[in-house]
């Protein structure tokens, strides 16, 4: 909600190198179907090297320039180079921070997950608890889950590439086999996949690449015996509920 309400209130929108994708923003329909979150007088202005990545560009009745982002920026910062910060009586670190401080809250992640704050704020100690145990460069693959879901808001990442969540994509099950590969790679990175324990099926068996390669997984599993995001949008438990094994 508090990025929503930014964008709704924006003057301009310069965009570098986003697909405009709907799950940014946390809207369900597929982005052919969605508009850019904004005020009609707001005007936008949309920069991709991929001219695929451009026609939402129409959706969001802006500026479709097709270029390098890092060229574009050059031209744009030679053309307001001369332009005085205090010319404009805005605070956008001020700005950026109380957005920062308002989607971080709990009420606003329960608000955008649709969960009991309860619930949240045990999510939010769980991930902070992992996040304190494990070193800065450890690579976290988080599934298709509700801790997954509350982790793109509440687990900080200190390096790059160390982050890795199937946004957009609906991918149940991702998460072991991704920490499988990573581990594979880079030996030397811990290495966690936290899952659903549906979405654990889905890969269950992946487990034995990672037993005959003597990978150190950390794996978390979130047993709520159910497609637990999947049953809290239905009226009713419809073939949701999970008669699981022992996973401990």
């Amino acid at each position: 909600p508090a990025g929503l309400e930014l964008l709704q209130r924006s003057d301009a929108l310069l965009l570098l190198g986003t697909q405009l994708s709907p799950t940014d923003w946390w809207t369900d329909p597929v982005a052919s179907e969605v508009a850019l979150p904004r005020a009609p007088e707001t005007f936008v202005a949309h920069v991709d090297l991929d001219p695929k990545s451009l026609e939402g560009s129409d959706q969001a009745n802006g500026l479709a320039i097709e270029a390098d982002c890092e060229d574009a920026c050059q031209i744009l910062l030679s053309e307001i180079g001369s332009v005085k910060a205090d010319s404009w009586d805005g605070d956008p670190a001020g700005i950026v921070q109380q957005v920062i401080a308002d989607a971080d809250s709990v009420s606003a992640l329960a608000s955008n997950l649709g969960q009991p704050e309860a619930e949240v704020k045990f999510m939010q100690s769980a991930l902070f608890s992992l996040r304190m145990a494990l070193p800065p460069d450890a690579i976290s693959a988080f599934d298709m889950c509700r801790p997954g879901y509350a982790a793109l808001s509440l687990f900080p990442t200190y390096a790059t590439r160390t982050f890795i969540h199937p946004v957009g994509f609906g991918t149940l099950g991702f998460a072991l086999p991704v920490a499988i590969g990573a581990a594979e790679a880079l030996p030397r990175q811990p290495v966690m996949a936290v899952l659903g324990d549906g979405g654990f099926q889905f890969t269950l068996p992946e487990l034995a690449v990672a037993c005959e390669r003597k990978l150190p997984l950390l794996l978390v599993v979130w047993n709520d015996r159910s497609f637990g995001e999947i049953r809290r949008q239905l009226p009713d438990d419809f073939s949701t509920s999970l008669p699981l094994p022992d996973f401990g």
